[in-house]
């Protein structure tokens, strides 16, 4: 018994002699459909309007002829890209991620799906583009500070019709894994894009986003001078009294840090520890200062920001040496957070 050929439908090809490069397909910038031969003239199959395939090499330039080449045309009922892209996603975590799990983000959808657009356009199969551009390149302008990130990519032509199926052939086809040890993952996004032939361009992409779990910079302050006292109590010494003037001027200064991106006890123009006592109007001497700044992480609360900058602290022979020192009597804290980096600025003054 004879088998049925199979459809198929013209699409432009070419083989650069210059650089090796090969194109089996174009796409229209315009909306993303196909370009196929339909009577004598190449045309988008999607919005229909007329194409004249291109005549330089995508990626060296050279002058190239563009040939019409078979392509299997898949007749299955239409899927939902978009369904596909949230039931891979499910089956990532669900294989891979143990909770607290992360959880589908558009605007990585989005980085993920123009990623798999470009895949399809310009024929490469990676997570950087031709141009040098990685996916991390793109994730790093949305949103809050990201740390740790995954991605994958391919390009594969499902034999299965649903959703569910497809996904979890793509989960199968990939092999490397996500490893919950090796990041507090917050967020996910996936791309599908149809290509010729019933096959599909896929990008993945998981990201442990860095943000502070605290909107209250007071309550790491009350933590860092809890945690000071219990070092100095430690080591036999009395505790000290919060100062809210004091600590009014402290935190001017991890503002000032912050907003104008430095970290110094002495301030751009010279100002120093003495200076800032007596321009907030705390005249009494002596005075001393300790500095941190810390990058937050994820799921962090007040108190574990507080022990690390304190550890910090008494790590160091100088802002250790100001912690234990038996004359002072007190101390303000301020800590100022940096929403969009995700770093804490926090500065100790004591009398």
């Amino acid at each position: 018994m004879e088998s049925k050929p199979t459809p198929a439908v013209l699409t432009t090809a070419y083989e650069c002699r210059a650089c090796g490069e090969r194109a089996t397909a174009t796409y229209h910038d315009g909306c993303g459909g196909l370009v196929a031969r339909i009577g004598s003239e190449w045309r988008c199959v999607e919005c229909g309007t007329g194409i004249r395939p291109a005549e330089t090499c995508f990626e060296c330039g050279a002058r190239v002829s563009v040939r019409a080449q078979p392509t299997p045309l898949d007749l299955r009922p239409d899927v939902s890209s978009r369904a596909v892209e949230r039931a891979l996603f499910d089956e990532l975590v669900q294989r891979h991620l143990t909770p607290p799990c992360p959880t589908f983000d558009r605007a990585l959808a989005d980085i993920a799906r123009a990623h798999s657009f470009e895949m399809a356009q310009e024929s490469f199969v990676e997570t950087e583009t031709p141009g040098g551009t990685s996916l991390t390149d793109r994730c790093a302008g949305v949103g809050p500070l990201i740390g740790s990130s995954w991605a994958n990519v391919a390009r594969y032509a499902p034999e299965s019709t649903t959703p569910r199926d497809i996904a979890a052939e793509i989960a199968d086809y990939w092999t490397v894994s996500i490893r919950s040890d090796e990041a507090d993952w917050t967020d996910g996004g996936v791309g599908v894009v149809p290509g010729p032939g019933g096959s599909v361009s896929v990008t993945a992409i998981i990201v442990e986003r860095l943000g502070v779990t605290v909107s209250h910079p007071e309550q790491i302050e009350r933590a860092i001078h809890d945690a000071i006292n219990d070092r100095r109590r430690r080591h036999g010494l009395s505790t000290l009294s919060f100062d809210h003037h004091l600590s009014g001027i402290a935190r001017e200064h991890s503002r000032d840090m912050a907003h104008r991106d430095f970290f110094e006890h002495e301030t751009p123009e010279g100002r120093t520890v003495a200076d800032r006592y007596r321009r907030g109007d705390y005249d009494t001497p002596p005075c001393a200062e300790n500095i941190s700044m810390q990058q937050c992480r994820v799921a962090e609360d007040h108190a574990e920001i507080a022990e690390r900058i304190v550890d910090g602290w008494m790590n160091s022979p100088g802002h250790r040496e100001n912690i234990v020192k038996p004359s002072w009597t007190t101390e303000g804290i301020g800590v100022y957070v940096d929403e969009e980096t995700a770093v804490v600025y926090a500065t100790q003054n004591f009398a």
